[in-house]
């Protein structure tokens, strides 16, 4: 009967591990696009900074 209770527990912690770790994922994609981005926006900076000199 414990064990029984551990298993139950153990799939719902799988099931929410799962769903974190889609999370975190998703997360990771959103950040990358943001850095990309941020990156681009940088860019025509250095090049004016370049025709200046």
């Amino acid at each position: 009967m414990r064990n029984e209770k551990l298993q139950a527990q153990k799939e719902s912690l799988y099931a929410d591990y799962g769903k974190l770790k889609k999370q975190v994922q998703e997360y990771d994609v959103i950040k990358r696009n943001i850095d990309s981005i941020l990156q681009t926006e940088k860019q025509p900076e250095r090049e004016r900074e370049t025709e200046r000199g």
